[in-house]
């Protein structure tokens, strides 16, 4: 028997060569020694001034491009090193068999059947040197394979993670790359810098050389935290356990006589303030710290509730939260209020561009709605909110609020904490609806004068995210916003919660709130979901009384396409119900409900769609109108009062589209979101109020009634416009719309136009047509005072003045063809638009408007949820 191990094809030497050829072509580019790569690598740096200075003066440098160029030489030389290593390994394993061949084997006895098997002991121990020799050459083959894999990889971060974990890179790469690629940072690291910062914070030196890399360590960190979560990636576990280990360090604070909370983490506010002068190292240590706890808090990132300091973790559950809960924060209510100020402080100092993870985000929500509620324990509770204050309280919410999921799982049921029952939970709920200043339905202003303003007090930011734009114009964040809403319309509209709301209940910065949401998801409201509209001579719809909404297994019937979620007729009317009870959420409505109409005309002339377009709009203004004359109903007022209501409701939303409603808040009007996702931008706002209304301070209110009039009014307004824009663009192939006079017709429709400057020629007749569709707009969005008992004088000049304007645009568009829209008319598309809204609305009106406020009554004993 022969010992013959196999050879490799490369010497160590000989791939330690081509390392250093890669650390050459580094030293290249940078225009520097060897000593720069490991100066660069064992420290953390900035790009600047690293490029070679001929390679900057060629104009030539590019940061991206450079930098991975060289973590690529750097990934190179490190993954060839660890190759000779193996290459070593396997030879130094050879070396010793042989010598063992050289030493042990002429001892052993050559004779044969030393085992019974023929063979001799030398034969047996020399196979078996052989057999080792075989299994290295295959672990070094598989590790042959894995350096050549992870050449193959390069600079992919998962790779260059590899070599920081086993030590071989350290800060080279986040020099080169910033916060795409992992830092070495770890537990131990953490450790020691947590313990360091604990001693510079209590002897309020706060400067030096250390300070400056810890500081500079923990902002790095937070700032690659911030990116992965925008790149939907986790830290290393490295970079998880040395966040953790500095704040658990940080736990061995202690407060002082002079500070009023408790040890740990949660005392650094009260100590930084106590011992720190400088107000710009107060403010960066804070903000570092801050934008950690939520950093490590956040499982996205892998990190989570569990990871953080218990000082922290333990005021954001509160007194409620916990197993058992922790009650004898009752008992200490000054103190405990001074930990929540101290986590505002500290979370609020935070980026905004990081979010607290699940868990965490839900135990501050749930804790602080727990304390609102006026139930057990309310004289503790009582002395913690005085101590903490309104602003605390608001400054957590703000930042508990942040993370989308977390609110989705409150208000869905899913939530991860579960030390509270369902039942708490959804008393929570409704602590944060009630909050503040409640509606009152008589309170209703006759005028602009008159809309009372009134003091925000309520806590809303449970609810405010859902009609967030930047929330509903990401699909992710869509759906569960989109999801929300159909919770919270469920949960509403059960019997007895929807009784206690209707019967004053409702918070008005909760109404405003959930008027907003209405707004940001009101193709959901417009959808025919669980009606069922039936034509027989007339139309009239029918409500499904056994529809049963999707809920939280069935993502609330979520439509990926179209964004909606699936409401019942029943639930939706409800809940609109409890929004016209104050002025300010139901003039939310209405104006969203006029914008949304007005979109649904836009999109019915640039597409042809009669249908569903039309639709959507006549379902949802029947049940808004039908929401406010029920709720009406409930104030006994009168069919002519109910009238006059809705008739300055409209006045207010018109105002709020203007901007100009005293205490309507424009500034929180959210645009609407299509089914598409798109916002509706303000070009469609000043389509819909001419220009002139918002300057001329004598212009009458612009009429935003809904009625099918109006809407087919405004609908001609637009067709015309379209049918000049395409004449205009293309007069050899475009019909001149102004030429479809029918024979024999009193040919004065266009001259009357003329006449009224709505049509005019700039370049004479026979050249380009100029159509004032603000003009034209302005004169039927005109409300005629007459009409409605409140001016005198201009009405029956008004009237008449309106009604030959929209007889003429009528006219002269009725039979002009819609090239846009194969084989139809102008006055086809007109009719058919303006005929399915009306059936749709006067059908859906008549089905859900009751007769009496005894007949609501009636109808909400008898009405059971699905």
């Amino acid at each position: 028997m022969t010992f013959m191990p196999r050879e490799p094809s490369a010497t160590a030497e000989e791939l330690s060569a081509r390392a250093e050829d890669f650390r050459s072509l580094f030293g290249r580019i940078t225009g520097s020694s060897g000593e720069l790569y490991s100066g660069f690598n064992s420290t953390s740096m900035t790009f600047s001034d690293l490029i070679a200075s001929d390679i900057q003066a060629a104009g030539a440098i590019n940061r991206d491009q450079w930098s991975e160029a060289l973590l690529a030489c750097s990934v190179a030389a490190e993954i060839i090193d660890e190759w000779g290593e193996n290459v070593e390994w396997y030879r130094d394993r050879i070396e010793s068999y042989r010598s063992q061949l050289q030493t042990t084997a002429p001892y052993l006895d050559s004779g044969d059947d030393a085992n019974g098997s023929g063979d001799s002991s030398r034969a047996i121990f020399v196979a078996s040197l052989q057999t080792m020799a075989d299994q290295d050459w295959a672990t070094l083959e598989e590790k042959a394979e894995d350096r050549s894999s992870e050449l193959n990889a390069g600079t992919d971060p998962s790779n260059v993670a590899k070599l920081i974990d086993s030590g071989r890179l350290g800060w080279l790469p986040y020099n080169l790359m910033g916060d795409r690629m992992p830092m070495p940072l770890d537990g131990e690291t953490g450790d020691a810098d947590g313990k360091t910062l604990e001693e510079l914070i209590e002897s309020g030196s706060i400067s030096g050389g250390e300070y400056n890399r810890i500081m500079r360590n923990i902002d790095l960190l937070n700032e690659r935290a911030e990116s992965a979560l925008r790149r939907g990636e986790e830290l290393s576990k490295y970079e998880i356990e040395y966040l953790e280990s500095v704040f658990k360090a940080l736990e061995g604070l202690e407060a002082t006589r002079e500070t009023e909370g408790g040890n740990g983490v949660i005392a650094i506010p009260e100590l930084i303030e106590e011992n720190i002068s400088d107000e710009g190292t107060k403010e960066a240590v804070l903000a570092a710290l801050g934008t950690g706890i939520l950093a490590l808090s956040n499982e996205r990132l892998g990190g989570g509730d569990s990871h953080l300091p218990e000082s922290v973790s333990s005021t954001a559950r509160g007194p409620h939260l916990g197993d058992p809960p922790n009650q004898d924060v009752l008992l200490r209510e000054g103190e405990f209020g001074q930990d929540l100020t101290n986590l505002s402080i500290l979370l609020g100092s935070a980026s905004e561009r990081m979010e607290g993870g699940v868990e965490f985000s839900q135990n501050i929500t749930l804790s602080m709605g727990a304390l609102l509620d006026e139930g057990p324990g309310s004289m503790a509770k009582e002395e913690i909110l005085l101590s903490a204050g309104d602003e605390t309280i608001s400054a957590l919410l703000d930042v508990a609020t942040l993370n989308a999921e977390a609110n989705h799982g409150i208000l869905t049921g899913e939530y991860a904490n579960e030390d509270l029952t369902e039942e708490q939970v959804e008393r929570i709920i409704d602590v944060f609806l009630s909050h503040g200043e409640k509606v009152d339905r008589t309170e209703f202003a006759e005028d602009d004068e008159d809309f009372v303003p009134y003091e925000s007090d309520g806590f809303t930011q449970l609810f405010d995210w859902i009609s967030d734009p930047s929330v509903n114009s990401d699909q992710e964040t869509q759906q569960l916003a989109a999801e929300s809403v159909a919770a919270l319309v469920d949960h509403m509209t059960s019997p007895d919660r929807f009784d206690d709301f209707n019967d004053g209940g409702l918070g008005r910065d909760a109404a405003d709130s959930l008027a907003d949401a209405f707004e940001a998801h009101i193709f959901s409201f417009a959808s025919d979901e669980g009606i069922t509209y039936i034509t027989d001579g007339s139309k009239h719809a029918e409500i499904d009384p056994n529809y049963s909404s999707p809920g939280a297994s069935q993502n609330y019937g979520y439509d990926e396409d179209n964004k909606t979620v699936s409401l019942g007729a029943e639930d939706r009317l409800r809940f609109l119900e409890l929004l016209m009870q104050d002025e300010s959420s139901a003039t939310k409505v209405f104006a969203s409900t006029a914008l949304f109409s007005e979109q649904q005309i836009i999109e019915s002339v640039e597409t042809g769609n009669v249908s569903s377009t039309p639709g959507q709009a006549g379902t949802l203004t029947g049940l808004v109108e039908s929401a406010h004359t029920n709720d009406a109903l409930q104030q006994d007022l009168t069919a002519e009062e109910e009238k006059k209501k809705k008739e300055r409701t409209w006045d207010f939303a018109s105002d709020l589209i203007l901007g100009s409603a005293s205490n309507a808040t424009p500034e929180k009007f959210s645009p609407i979101v299509d089914a598409a996702g798109n916002l509706v931008s303000d070009v469609m706002k000043e389509k819909f109020i001419p220009d002139n209304i918002e300057n001329d301070g004598n212009a009458q209110t612009p009429n935003v009634s809904l009625s099918p009039i109006n809407m087919e009014a405004r609908m001609e307004v637009y067709l015309l416009e379209e049918l000049i824009a395409e004449y205009n663009s293309t007069p050899e192939k475009s019909p001149n719309p102004l030429k479809f006079i029918p024979e024999g017709a009193d040919n004065n429709y266009v001259e009357s136009l003329e006449n009224k400057g709505i049509i005019t020629y700039p370049e004479g007749e026979g050249g380009p047509i100029e159509f004032n569709s603000s003009e034209a707009l302005e004169i039927i969005n005109e409300i005629s005072r007459e009409d409605t008992g409140e001016g005198e004088g201009r009405g029956s000049e008004n009237r008449i003045r309106r009604s030959d304007l929209i007889n003429s645009i009528s006219s002269t568009i009725n039979d002009v063809p819609i090239e846009w829209v194969n084989d139809r008319t102008a006055g086809d598309l007109r009719s058919g638009y303006s005929n399915e809204y009306g059936d749709q609305k006067t059908a859906l009106t008549d089905a859900l408007t009751a007769e009496s406020d005894k007949k609501i009554q009636e109808r909400d004993k008898e009405y059971v949820k699905q």
